[in-house]
């Protein structure tokens, strides 16, 4: 599933909005009036009634009690009770040692194959569905544990594969553990049997299980469909199940449904048939896989295909007035499954690919085998209009989705304490993928900056965890899709690629996927196959020693190097790299004490060298900045500014130093370099008030540093995919530095467009910019038409320009309508509310105070729409709290997440936001004076005329 940083995969809930009270009449409540005669006939009426209930209860306990020995299928429902189901009773409530307090499954029930029906009316409220289930009793026992929320059962049978049926004692839902309990008369032995289940559910209206929504057809009207979303835990939504990753089994699947609509699965169809006025589809058995792999959905959707050269039947799908906007993502598709078949040496094991843009899903992607999940707003490509920023996404997004058909379907781990195989190999292996399809784009260079840097940012936090983490509770579950699983797991993967070398990498993966083809692994296991390999090719490293420290520890290692007093000889010195380090907090221990393994290499000059390093090295870091453009390469560049200013941050160096090291950029040209500096920036201005001189004089630096590449690359938008890149960031620091020749030419670019949309169309390469500084500048003539845009665009990569778009207007009653408009699903799907919130919290100083002031007065309505207190501030709190610099703030978050949380768990994103507040606080009290200083001094070095593009000093 790709869910890789805060910026994209935030699963959503389908909102509700507070529930009203209902009144009757003109809205008054008249009451109901008894005199004494009334109330002693009631009181006799009720005792009447009560006598009847006990003896109904008392027979019809008796009759239940009979029929749950002996008869499987209960008989005698109503159309009510079939279409609900009947209700199952609940479970014990008492604490006891049977199976089903525990959170995972028993280990001696083990499922080998589903055939499922599910029919599937969307005038209907419900779904029905029928399971059977084949399993092995590996010891004896009398219970069968399935997991199943949110169903009601109308059938259990439990039957000997090789006999007939096994009378039920009882069973019942256990909630708790969200359990389906089936209890025999006698225990089961060693054998195989099936288990039958008929049941209705209920639709998710979180976007999970299985869910319906609609979208408006080409015609104007309301078209439904259903979809599903499992992973990790929602399998059991649609169909009970056992649904734990290492359960694997296969699947038969039958969809009924709308024969005016289609049908997919995870297989393709290999019969259909209409019955009553239903179509059925049958589709063909699926290989062995874990059931959050499952997938279904049936809707109007048409598709464009093309095939692989080994075979490969590859589609997507769209609504039908937007299939013209699949093109691209098709043909990312075809090439990174042809180059991942070679890449990895074993095949892709199904006969098709699906993927299929939703107009209404949770995640971006997910990568059920054979049948790929989309965001339609995250997929679908319009060219000449969708930016290249976008197009870069969606190629990441379908590559990351492709590599999943390995590492996470033919192999998947064994519980998710062991994610990191899934989602770090995935994200990793796409700009493997991306590589190949783009190689102009330099996309390992920017997976450094993005990547790796985003990783050593979070894991530099106390509050960080361990790549490879023991993980039950399933709101820890869900926490674990994180930048640590995805982005640090894919980190450590470059740094073993590299390392290991192509060919005795490329040597383990293949073991490692052929091995366990079809099963599960743990992180051991990929090691020992990176160890086999190594072996192999004539080396003896154990690839687990080195690679442990990296993943069952949180954290990364800051190495000084030290001179001896020996001539040419030098010490280096590893600690834990520690943003902050609060005097109060009791630090978790580690196996391994906080030390890694680091196999070290060195250069000098441009060249790999085991010689010691010279004094040319001091004085780039030190002084010669001139020298870090002759002597680095942009990789190294990017990496020398992040690592420097991260030093800084820590107190490990003085903030002088990378602001030294950084003012050769006035003569940088490559990308990476210049992203992984203004990134560095724009979190300081983020955290020093705009009222500060500090700010103002490093919004000064920044327009003197990209200044000769602004002027250079203009505005005009052309050249290669990085030069767009570039020029993209350079025009929106400038802009946001408050640079006139920059706002005014994007306010000129956004007038026209207003006066003549079609005419005056902005280039897909300025959109973004053009529409947000357009409403920095604008006012509410401004907002309301790139809101009308936002309704009415047919550009599907449009919608997400325009969100971020009107999060930048100056004024904050539209701030505040705009935050409004998302609790109204008929102005803006109410999905978008966080999305919306990091928008205005990220790039508008004064909106984020609107936003923290709305997310306090509006969190009861929040609150239920996210799924409670832990989830809402898990999902917002480090949105509204990411510019909080002062103790005042820190104070203002700490009190209202006591008074929401009311003393209950938080989860590790709040955790880590409090001390990323507490960072930026100690930040600010430590260097922002230096900083000022620093800045002043350089520009008192520096021609008037060098700067002069609209500004004024900063007040004194």
């Amino acid at each position: 599933m790709a869910n890789c940083s805060t910026e994209a995969e935030i699963p959503l809930n389908q909102i509700d909005g507070d529930p009203e009270v209902n009144t009757s009449g003109k809205g008054e409540f008249k009451g109901i009036f008894f005199d004494k005669v009334k109330l002693i006939a009631a009181a006799v009426v009720l005792v009447i009634l009560l006598i009847i209930i006990i003896v109904l209860a008392a027979v019809l306990g008796q009759e239940r009690a009979r029929r749950g020995k002996d008869e499987i299928h209960p008989g005698g429902e109503t159309e009510e009770e079939k279409e609900g189901g009947s209700p199952t009773p609940p479970g014990p409530t008492t604490a006891g040692p049977e199976p089903w307090w525990r959170i995972r499954l028993p280990d001696n029930v083990i499922p080998f194959h589903y055939d499922l029906t599910l029919h599937i009316d969307m005038n209907k409220p419900n779904f029905k569905g029928k399971v059977k289930i084949w399993f092995n009793v590996t010891s004896p026992t009398p219970y069968v544990l399935v997991h199943a929320l949110d169903m009601n059962f109308t059938a259990n049978e439990v039957r000997k594969l090789s006999g007939g049926p096994i009378p039920i004692k009882r069973y019942f839902k256990f909630e708790k553990n969200q359990f389906l309990v089936t209890e025999l008369e006698t225990s089961l032995d060693r054998d195989q049997y099936t288990m039958t289940l008929e049941y209705s559910g209920e639709y998710g209206k979180d976007l999970r299980g299985m869910y319906k929504s609609s979208f408006i057809d080409e015609n104007g009207k309301e078209s439904f469909f259903t979809a599903t979303q499992f992973e990790p835990l929602r399998a059991r939504r649609a169909f009970p199940c056992f649904d734990e990753p290492a359960m694997k089994a296969t699947f038969n699947v039958t969809l009924v449904h709308d024969p005016n609509l289609i049908a997919l699965s995870n297989m393709p169809i290999y019969r259909s048939q209409i019955d009553d006025g239903w179509k059925y589809d049958h589709f063909r058995k699926t290989v062995k896989m874990s059931t959050y792999l499952a997938a279904f959905a049936v809707g109007d959707f048409k598709y464009k295909e093309t095939k692989t050269g080994s075979g490969i039947q590859i589609r997507v799908y769209a609504r039908p007035d937007v299939l013209d906007q699949v093109d691209y993502a098709l043909k990312v598709s075809n090439e990174t499954f042809i180059y991942f078949e070679e890449f990895f040496g074993v095949p892709y094991s199904l006969p098709k690919s699906d993927g299929i843009a939703l107009p209404v899903f949770g995640p971006s992607g997910m990568e059920n085998w054979g049948l790929i999940k989309y965001r339609e707003t995250n997929l679908l490509l319009m060219e000449g209009e969708t930016s290249s920023s976008s197009k870069e996404s969606i190629a990441k997004l379908v590559a990351h989705e492709v590599g999943h058909q390995w590492f996470g379907n033919i192999v998947t781990m064994e519980w998710w304490t062991d994610l990191w195989l899934n989602e770090g190999f995935a994200t990793y292996v796409s700009s493997i993928g991306m590589d190949h399809v783009h190689p102009e784009w330099n996309i390992i260079d920017q997976f450094i900056v993005i990547a790796v840097q985003d990783t050593l940012q979070l894991d530099g936090l106390a509050s960080s965890h361990p790549v490879r983490i023991p993980v039950e509770d399933p709101q820890k579950i869900g926490e674990i899709f994180d930048a640590i699983s995805y982005k640090k797991g894919a980190s450590i993967l470059l740094m073993l690629h590299y390392y290991l070398g192509n060919e005795v990498f490329r040597d383990g993966l293949k073991r490692y996927l052929t091995k366990h083809a079809y099963a599960n692994a743990e992180t051991d296991d990929l090691w020992n196959a990176m160890t086999e390999a190594n072996k192999a090719a004539g080396k003896t490293m154990d690839v687990g020693k080195i690679m442990n420290t990296f993943t069952l520890q949180m954290g990364y290692p800051v190495v000084t190097i030290t001179a001896t007093e020996t001539p040419n000889t030098y010490q280096a010195t590893q600690d834990r790299f520690l943003y902050y380090k609060d005097p109060k907090a009791n630090y978790s221990s580690s196996q391994y004490n906080y030390k890694w393994v680091i196999p070290f290499t060195y250069y000098t000059g441009s060249r790999k060298s085991n010689n010691p390093p010279t004094d040319t090295m001091s004085k780039i870091i030190d002084k010669e900045t001139e020298e870090i453009f002759q002597v680095f390469n942009a990789t190294d560049r990017a990496g020398l500014i992040d690592d420097s200013f991260n030093l800084a941050r820590a107190n490990l160096l003085n903030h002088t130093k990378p602001l030294s090291i950084s003012s050769y950029l006035d003569k940088e040209e490559d990308y990476v370099p210049m992203l992984s500096a203004l990134r560095k920036f724009s979190h300081i201005l983020e955290i020093v008030p705009s009222t500060r001189p500090a700010h103002k004089y490093l919004q000064m630096y920044v327009e003197y540093l990209t200044k000769t590449q602004y002027d250079k690359l203009g505005i005009k938008d052309q050249g290669t995919h990085l030069d767009k890149f570039l020029r993209t960031i350079l025009l929106d620091a400038n802009c946001e530095a408050g640079v006139r020749s920059c706002l005014g030419n994007m306010t000129k670019m956004f007038q026209e467009w207003m006066n003549d949309p079609v005419k005056n169309a902005v280039p897909a390469d300025l959109k973004a910019l053009v529409y947000h500084f357009g409403i920095v500048t604008g006012g509410e003539k401004e907002w309301n038409f790139a809101y009308n845009q936002f309704k009415t665009t047919t550009v599907i990569s449009d919608k997400n320009t325009l969100l971020y778009a009107m999060a930048g207007s100056q004024q904050p009653w539209i701030i505040q309508r705009y935050l409004e408009y998302t609790l109204d699903p008929s102005k803006i799907s109410p999905r978008n509310l966080v999305y919306v919130m990091y928008y205005i919290a990220k790039s508008n100083e004064m909106g984020a105070n609107v936003a923290w002031n709305f997310f306090q007065l509006k969190w009861n309505a929040i609150s239920k729409m996210y799924g409670g207190s832990y989830m809402t501030l898990r999902r917002f709190i480090p949105f509204v709290s990411r510019r909080f610099s002062t103790d005042f703030e820190l104070q203002q978050l700490l009190d209202f997440i006591q008074t929401v949380n009311k003393g209950g768990p938080l989860s590790w994103t709040v955790q880590q936001s409090i001390e990323k507040v507490k960072e930026n606080i100690q930040w600010r009290k430590t260097n922002e004076n230096d900083v000022e200083s620093w800045l002043k001094d350089f520009f008192a070095q520096k021609s008037k005329k060098d700067t002069d593009d609209g500004f004024t000093d900063p007040a004194k």
